[in-house]
């Protein structure tokens, strides 16, 4: 097996040599520096310590020079064009940023607030025979003196000490202001250094454990490597490499920003956000064209991409998601492959009841409808047997666990079925009146009870649960998000329930919109019909719920348990109803 990464050790002068000389330098998914004081100064004063301070992860640079669209750090020089890039810093980016700053260039404590140094009292230091977190201090640049001022405070810069010139005459003009009426030398200072702030004899000789990976190392398993490294920080974010993977130049001029394409593509989507969709789920539309370009046949596919997996996207040709003449697939992209999720998202709002996030319980499941809706209408399933593929899925509880290997399953599925009508998939097929007889409603609403949970709720909302309002409309049409709202009060399931009970069963749950939720708030059920008057029993109607057993259920553990078992049963009889069982 191919090694792909080893281990080094390299000192702080040769990282800021490399920094300065366009060597070493982000890759552009990384986030601004985000340190403060507060972090500045515990990292600082444990290099003056001369005690580690964790790895750097670099990953050697591809020939070019822009994979990954290369930035400087913060506060270091602009990269130089046509200079051969070295290494990217894929983990140590505060860090080394924060040495820059104290070695190189300043800090500041509010943004475009002065510029300002780290000085360390050393003076102090060495009396206690340790180095504090209060001997560093944030001073106005304008306000530090030179080397001869400062060690006349019994202070120093890290810019000084970085100078192996200006450090020797800085260590003589502090014995003789500070060694020699006591008759110490030199020879006592560089001691007492060395005990009280070992990293302080030579800063610039510090040096980092490195991890090295190979240019040619696969991005997943780059990720993988970031992430084992990486657990107490920032998760390395799949999109945000590949929006530096494509950050490229287009033929009519700029780079193309695969983060602003897909928020703006979002941003005219009409469904998508009303489903929770937002900028964080940059790599759905990706995963979409993963799966198509896995199709293709062996000699015009790239190896790497054989579905819809997070490692898959990180294969995908550039041309394939801007779009150009040299894609694989002609006429799809980054766009396309909205369209076609916005209209998934368009068909479960209005035929699967699927009005708001808290209805659909994972974002993936929108992958294998959008994959029919790339194809051309008369080549896709029936919207009937789209909606009787959701609610199985959901009656299965799948998408609890591994959910891309569920859609990526799911995508052959459907695209088996559409081209052939006898290969209905095992989830559907196996759904029988007796499978729906033994459907546990009674459990929580929670992890994979919440993914049946919000199938049948969404089931009640197509099939035309109403509003609890006076003046109801149908939930399919009310303008306002959905929420799943408690029946009885959990108030007062808490009073009547032991505790080792569940207070939010499927059963006991209905839909409900936001608005109408705020109105009712933790009423008693009775109070609730009421309120409704001579609607009442047309709403419970349409939730499948029976109004006199709600209000009774409402009084302690035995009439409630009447009532879920009640409800449960009508769920059942409508599931089978809209399967046609």
């Amino acid at each position: 097996m191919t090694t792909m990464w080893g281990t080094d050790e390299v000192a702080i002068s040769t990282l800021m040599r490399d920094v300065n000389n366009s060597k070493l330098a982000l890759p552009r998914f990384q986030r601004p520096s985000v340190w403060t004081k507060a972090n500045w100064v515990p990292f600082l004063a444990t290099v003056l310590r001369g005690r580690p301070t964790g790895t750097l992860l670099l990953l050697e640079a591809g020939e070019d020079g822009e994979e990954f669209a290369p930035k400087n750090l913060e506060t270091s020089p602009a990269l130089i064009d046509g200079e051969p890039l070295k290494w990217l810093l894929l983990d140590g980016q505060q860090r080394l940023t924060t040495l820059y700053r104290a070695l190189h260039s300043s800090f500041v404590k509010r943004k475009d607030g002065p510029n300002h140094e780290f000085v360390v009292d050393v003076r102090e230091a060495l009396k206690r025979r340790e180095l504090l977190d209060q001997d560093l201090e944030l001073v106005k640049g304008d306000a530090v003196p030179g080397f001869a001022g400062l060690a006349e405070q019994g202070k120093v810069t890290f810019k000084v000490m970085l100078d192996p010139a200006t450090y020797a005459s800085w260590q003589e003009a502090y014995v003789n202001h500070h060694l020699s009426p006591q008759k110490r030398g030199l020879g006592d200072l560089v001691k007492d250094l060395a005990e009280t702030m070992a990293g302080a004899a030579s800063i610039s000789d510090y040096k980092f454990p490195v991890l090295k990976i190979d240019r040619e190392t696969p991005l997943d398993v780059v990720v993988d490597i970031f992430e084992g490294m990486n657990r107490r920080g920032q998760k390395l974010n799949q999109f945000d490499l590949m929006v530096a993977r494509l950050y490229k130049s287009l033929p009519s001029g700029g780079k193309y920003d695969l983060r602003a394409e897909w928020e703006d593509a979002l941003e005219k989507a009409t469904h998508l956000r009303t489903l929770g969709i937002d900028g964080d789920d940059g790599m759905l539309p990706l995963q979409l064209i993963a799966k198509q370009v896995s199709r293709l046949p062996e000699d015009k596919r790239p190896e790497g991409v054989k579905g819809l997996n997070n490692k898959d996207v990180l294969e995908l040709p550039a041309p394939q998601v801007i779009g150009d003449d040299e894609s694989p697939i002609p006429g799809l992209s980054l766009r396309e492959s909205v369209g076609a999720l916005d209209a998934a998202a368009e068909f479960l709002r209005r035929v699967c009841g699927v009005r708001s996030s808290v209805l659909l319980a994972q974002k993936s499941m929108l992958l294998p409808l959008a994959d029919q809706y790339l194809r051309a209408e008369d080549a896709r399933l029936s919207e009937a047997d789209l909606k009787k593929w959701f609610l199985c899925i959901g009656l299965n509880s799948d998408y609890y666990g591994s959910v891309n290997s569920y859609a990526d399953a799911d995508c052959d599925n459907l695209a088996a079925w559409a081209d052939d009508p006898t290969a209905v998939p095992d989830h559907v097929s196996n759904v029988t009146k007796n499978f729906v007889d033994g459907l546990d409603l009674l459990q929580a609403c929670s992890r994979e009870g919440r993914i049946l949970g919000v199938s049948v709720l969404s089931l009640l909302i197509s099939a035309g649960a109403r509003d609890w309002s006076q003046g109801a409309l149908t939930l399919s049409v009310m303008p306002d998000p959905m929420e799943l709202h408690h029946m009885v009060p959990k108030r007062r399931l808490n009073s009547i329930l032991e505790k080792s009970r569940t207070r939010d069963p499927i059963a006991g749950l209905t839909p409900i919109t936001t608005s109408a939720n705020a109105q009712h708030g933790d009423q008693e059920p009775n109070t609730v019909v009421n309120d409704l008057g001579q609607q009442a029993s047309s709403i419970m109607a349409s939730h499948k719920v029976d109004q006199d057993l709600l209000i009774a259920g409402n009084m302690g553990a035995d009439s409630y348990d009447t009532f879920l078992e009640d409800r449960e049963n009508q769920l059942r009889k409508l599931i089978k109803e809209s399967l046609g069982l």
